[in-house]
Parts: C-alpha cells; sequence; structure tokens
C-alpha cells in the first residue's frame, strides 16, 4: 500500500509552477478546449457513484454539461445535458435519480434512460406508427438527447 505524504514533505528542488497566463489565458483555454477537452477521453467520475438504474451525475466538461447515467440494463450513458427542443438544461442538480425517464423542466420533453424520445406534448412519438414530427427530423430518433461516448474502466485481473 502507498503512503501518503503532504506536500510539504516532499523535496522537489527546483520546481515551480506554470506562468500565471497558463491559468488566466483565454487563448490558452481555447487550445485546450480544441485540442484536449474535445479529442481524448477524460476520466468524469467513479462508476460506484450511479450504482441504479437512474441514478446520474453531471459534469462539466470545457464549457459543456453532461448527464453520466446508469441505463436500465445496467450500461453506462452519457449525454449532453440540453433538451433537443428548446435547449434547456435538463438537470440542475450535481447527482440525483430518474425514476424511469428523464422529462426536461421546460416543456415536459421526456426521454427513456436510453436517450430516445418517448413524449413531448403537440408531438405524437410512436415507434412503430405513423409520427407527426418537425419537418427538419426524419424520424423520432432524430430528435433523441444528444449522446457521448462512455465506458467504465477497471483494473485488470
Amino acid at each position: 500500500m502507498a503512503t501518503f505524504l503532504k506536500t510539504t514533505e516532499i523535496s522537489i528542488d527546483g520546481a515551480r509552477t506554470l506562468p500565471r497566463e497558463y491559468y488566466t489565458s483565454p487563448e490558452i483555454f481555447g487550445h485546450e478546449l480544441e485540442h484536449i477537452f474535445t479529442k481524448r477521453w477524460l476520466c468524469v467520475g467513479r462508476e460506484d457513484r450511479i450504482p441504479n438504474a437512474g441514478d446520474w451525475f453531471t459534469q462539466q466538461i470545457g464549457k459543456e454539461s453532461i448527464i453520466v447515467l446508469r441505463d436500465r440494463e445496467g450500461g453506462l450513458r452519457a449525454f449532453y445535458n440540453v433538451c433537443r427542443h428548446r435547449g434547456t438544461r435538463i438537470c440542475e442538480e450535481h447527482s440525483g435519480q430518474f425514476s424511469s425517464t428523464i422529462q426536461c423542466p421546460y416543456h415536459a420533453w421526456t426521454y427513456d434512460l436510453e436517450g430516445r424520445l418517448i413524449g413531448a406534448p403537440h408531438i405524437r412519438v410512436a415507434r412503430r406508427a405513423a409520427v407527426k414530427i418537425p419537418q427538419q427530423f426524419a424520424s423520432p430518433d432524430d430528435l433523441g438527447l444528444l449522446r457521448l461516448p462512455a465506458c467504465c474502466l477497471r483494473p485488470s485481473p
């Protein structure tokens, strides 16, 4: 087992912090957003934060808020924290539990835990029936939450 040492107990001769602009420069931040946060896998949390179906947490990545949740089958899902209708933030809290659906607080668009649109006022949504949806979308699947890749890394046995 590793021993924890306080930073004041560690001798790092000649160590320095980054220059101030690395913490305050909008240009450097923009470069990091473009080349790191939107191009690489990022650890956003521990799997044990969402042990049950419907458990979720939000995480800010760059300028975006994402929802990470456990679906009905026990899988991990990640979505942009934005309703497809009017762009309203779906989850304002940092964590919680959805019952069996995700509902936007603005106009009550409702999604299942896999991110599919399953209900919307004034729009008839059905899986195997004629669907009345706005013309810019080909099918109800086009109106689901925008999904992000998600996986769980586990240590090798």
